[in-house]
């Protein structure tokens, strides 16, 4: 891939499509053994088709720093509601420019109002590294 084709490489090329979502119900322990058993370090929280919040492991860590029960406390509790979110379309150098500012690791991808995928900045410096 030339650097021309890497500077205008859409998050489309660069997203994974299996998001793995969770219930805004589901306790801390159960959100924690899903990022364990999918190997993922963010989940989608939906109500329906609707991307309604993002549930990372600092989330967790952090609410288990401040004490919170893990059996007792909700994902949609300290979930973060209205995540910021990329289009396929959208530049994958727009979105480490997004994640860099906000300190985020993880943009979920929706098209039309439905979520189609996520991309990490894993996936984004893994797809947008230069050869040797």
């Amino acid at each position: 891939m030339t650097d021309d084709q890497q500077v205008h490489q859409t998050v489309e090329h660069v997203m994974r499509g299996m998001v793995v979502t969770i219930d805004a119900r589901a306790v801390l322990r159960d959100a924690a053994r899903v990022l364990r058993d999918e190997d993922v370090g963010t989940l989608a929280i939906m109500n329906g088709p609707t991307l309604v919040g993002i549930l990372s492991e600092r989330d967790i860590v952090r609410a288990l720093a401040d004490d919170a029960d893990p059996d007792e406390v909700w994902v949609g509790d300290i979930m973060s509601e209205e995540p910021r979110y990329l289009t396929p379309g959208d530049r994958a150098l727009s979105a480490i420019d997004i994640m860099l500012t906000a300190g985020i690791r993880h943009l979920p991808v929706v098209e039309d109002t439905e979520l189609v995928g996520i991309v990490s900045m894993r996936d984004l410096t893994r797809e947008l590294r230069t050869s040797p």
